[in-house]
């Protein structure tokens, strides 16, 4: 986790909140804490893409979500990770099957710390989907 100095002093909200940096505070935010708190994501631990759909999107708390941060310090990959990912994603489904075997753990167990959540074990079986596959 990084932290940000604040330069000046500054009141969030204005004077309603009562919160004040003052300058030359170090400033953090919890994205783990965030990410997983069921007031902006109900049931946090079970894996729902269809939270992010276009048509649920009503339901989200603005900046509630933050992989790549925000603002003019976000990650300057965050473009480029994205459609990497995607791409791989793609070649991966073109070519290979995944499916469950006796040894994936079912829900997938993860290993937490400050910066992401990985996983400490996946256990799958692939198979070819095309068996000649000539690229």
């Amino acid at each position: 986790m990084e932290g940000r100095i604040a330069k000046n002093d500054y009141t969030l909200g204005g004077r309603h909140t009562g919160i004040t940096l003052r300058a030359g505070e170090t400033i953090e935010f919890g994205i783990y804490a965030m990410h997983m708190n069921a007031d902006y994501y109900p049931n946090p631990e079970q894996f729902n893409v269809d939270r992010f759909l276009p048509e649920n999107r009503n339901q989200l708390t603005p900046y509630a979500f933050l992989p790549f941060g925000l603002g003019p310090r976000q990650c300057i990959a965050k473009r480029f990770a994205q459609m990497l990912v995607k791409l791989t994603l793609a070649t991966l489904v073109l070519k290979y099957r995944f499916n469950t075997c006796e040894q994936t753990d079912i829900p997938t167990k993860v290993h937490i710390s400050s910066f992401s959540n990985a996983p400490k074990c996946i256990n799958l079986k692939i198979q070819s989907y095309i068996e000649n596959y000539i690229y």
